[in-house]
């Protein structure tokens, strides 16, 4: 098995795998890899922002974030090892975003309890012996948002069959029926 000529990862506060709090800032590192003997020249790395509990308002990146698509670009205007990456060698970019503070209200349970970055790099160089247009290699990261259950409690007075009057909620001293 042969090592990728190119390869990617992702992590979240430094962890591979990464459960995350409501209101937490997360800083994301994407790193690059050039693993050939071939200088790679004029990489891009992009990261989509997927899950609805990203707060796209804290958004902190050197890259170029465009909100309407979720993705963060780089390219050799940001750092210049995207524009060279020698044989062997690694560089990384990363951006910041917060988790919101709280869930989306409605309904019953939690629905949206992760966020994904999906990332992805690619040159036009081309090592010996691919035969390809783009050389590019993706990765993703997937969070899951920690949360605590909660309970609720309700008490129904209304029963059609047996009646119920008294205060509500009950008073020492008088009578309620439920």
């Amino acid at each position: 098995m042969s090592t990728p000529p190119l390869t990617l990862q992702i992590s979240a506060n430094e962890q591979r795998v990464y459960n995350a709090q409501l209101g937490e800032e997360l800083e994301y590192q994407i790193k690059f890899v050039n693993n050939t003997e071939v200088d790679f020249f004029g990489l891009t790395v992009s990261a989509k922002l997927d899950g609805s509990m990203f707060d796209l308002n804290s958004m902190q990146s050197n890259g170029f974030f465009n909100s309407a698509t979720r993705l963060i670009t780089w390219n050799a205007s940001v750092s210049p090892l995207l524009n060279h990456l020698a044989p062997h060698q690694e560089g990384a970019v990363n951006f910041r975003v917060k988790i919101k503070n709280s869930f989306p209200s409605g309904g019953i349970g939690v629905k949206d309890s992760i966020v994904k970055v999906s990332a992805e790099a690619e040159t036009p160089t081309i090592p010996p012996g691919f035969d390809l247009d783009r050389l590019s290699v993706g990765s993703e990261l997937v969070a899951k948002i920690v949360s605590l259950p909660s309970l609720g409690q309700s008490v129904f007075r209304s029963d059609a069959i047996f009646g119920s009057n008294g205060p509500m909620p009950p008073r020492s001293g008088q009578k309620t029926t439920y």
